[in-house]
């Protein structure tokens, strides 16, 4: 029986462990997926930008031409 307690209390602690590797992977994701959405946002506002500009320059070659 004593055995068998220690069995399952060593799974326990796997289980443990293993739950708390993953934590830390879900939490560094997620940290990781902050950055990137951020950096996503940054590139379409200066997409956004540019498109104008782009707009504009197509209006001045029509202009000249």
């Amino acid at each position: 029986m004593f055995s068998r307690l220690q069995q399952l209390l060593s799974i326990s602690q796997d289980k443990s462990n293993r739950l708390a590797q993953l934590y830390s992977r879900v939490h560094w994701l997620d940290s990781y997926n902050a950055t990137l959405v951020a950096q996503l946002n940054e590139d379409n506002a200066r997409a956004e930008q540019t498109t104008p500009l782009e707009e504009r320059i197509r209006g001045l070659e029509r202009e000249l031409a």
